[in-house]
């Protein structure tokens, strides 16, 4: 069964993020992944979630979600102009 990553990215430092853009995505295609939703700027259509930026991410299992997940935040690409960060 398919997992999903879903982010919630704030940025500040655009220069920096786009180091993050140019590497990312072999990180993601290593783990089986692939992007479903790729930094939109959302409508928040009811509630008081206010997100900056959208991002979700499928694999073919949770545990390569999470394998992921664990690499991903081990090598710091947070770090990389984010200023906020929400994972679910």
């Amino acid at each position: 069964m398919n997992a999903y990553l879903v982010l919630d990215l704030a940025v500040h430092d655009f220069e920096k993020f786009q180091d993050y853009i140019n590497k990312i995505p072999a990180v993601i295609e290593k783990h089986a992944g692939r992007y479903i939703v790729q930094g939109e700027e959302p409508e928040v259509i009811e509630g008081d979630w206010n997100p900056e930026r959208i991002v979700i991410i499928e694999f073919p299992s949770r545990a390569k979600t999470k394998k992921f997940y664990r690499i991903w935040k081990h090598k710091h690409f947070f770090n990389y102009g984010i200023k906020r960060q929400q994972v679910s």
